[in-house]
């Protein structure tokens, strides 16, 4: 009997950390895209207790909509922890897409389990219109940075710190670098094509198209 009464207690610690997950808010990237843009997808989301760390996301392209899932590792440390979850959706069609995203809690450190209540549910539709003009991603004039040869240089690489996501067509991560007070950026090693530079610093979030020769 007592054996049992631990067990129970020993879930119930684990069920409370990992189901009180919150999804703040769902954003589109840039706010009013068109089928010039690079569309990013963003999920604002807070857990009770740290540190949240992103263990896994998941993204499958369907049709028009997008369905997301991340899960994060949370601690016992009992503070407000909050992430952002980004997906990268790439060049769409014209209309009306939605973006379904869910997210469960685990508790320890990764790779950690989803508790035993599934995590919430938030949908978001956003209209992609058609682009008056198609910038050429083979000749870019950017108002944050150039590529020359293999190296990508910042124009205005400020003092605070910036972090750099370099993506390819498929919404892959092929680099990514913490940025405070330089201006370059090796692209050796990724291979000729057209890729998304994303540029974050804080809540500022800018996302540019360029080819790579």
């Amino acid at each position: 009997m007592k054996k049992n009464i631990y067990t129970l207690l020993f879930l119930l610690m684990l069920f409370v950390p990992v189901r009180a997950q919150f999804i703040n808010t769902l954003r589109v990237y840039p706010a009013n895209p068109t089928t010039a843009d690079s569309v990013l997808l963003l999920a604002d989301v807070s857990f009770p207790s740290g540190t949240c760390e992103t263990y896994m996301h998941t993204f499958s392209p369907i049709g028009s909509d997008f369905h997301a899932y991340s899960i994060h590792c949370v601690g016992p440390l009992t503070y407000i922890c909050n992430a952002t979850d980004t997906f990268y959706a790439g060049i769409l069609s014209a209309g009306t897409h939605r973006f379904i995203y869910s997210v469960d809690a685990g508790f320890g450190p990764m790779p950690c389990n989803p508790g035993i209540v599934a995590g919430p549910t938030d949908t978001l539709n956003f209209i992609v219109s058609v682009a008056t003009g198609i910038t050429d991603p083979s000749n870019p004039i950017h108002p944050d940075f150039y590529i020359n040869e293999k190296y990508l240089y910042l124009k205005h690489p400020g003092k605070s710190m910036k972090t750099a996501y370099i993506y390819n067509v498929n919404g892959q991560v092929v680099l990514q670098r913490t940025v405070k007070e330089e201006n370059t950026i090796s692209l050796e090693g990724i291979a000729s094509g057209i890729y998304t530079l994303m540029l974050t610093s804080g809540n500022d979030q800018s996302a540019y198209r360029f080819m790579l020769p």
